[in-house]
């Protein structure tokens, strides 16, 4: 059974990234990942509630793509 490798916001060196890869390692995200994303996930969902202005690269596409 392969390992799992904790995600978390902490940076990872070449070699850890070479035992991930190499390793086939499972991928799950840490509590405190999980908590970032539902943090930002409420910020934006509070920045679009009732605000008809574009958010660039939120209600709008990305570069040329932005209209």
């Amino acid at each position: 059974m392969p390992k799992t490798h904790i995600v978390t916001s902490e940076l990872l060196d070449l070699s850890q990234l070479e035992e991930i890869i190499v390793g086939n390692c499972l991928l799950a995200l840490s509590e405190g990942s999980k908590k970032k994303i539902t943090d930002c996930r409420n910020y934006v969902d509070k920045k679009l509630e009732g605000n008809p202005s574009a958010i660039y690269g939120i209600n709008t596409g990305f570069g040329a793509l932005y209209n």
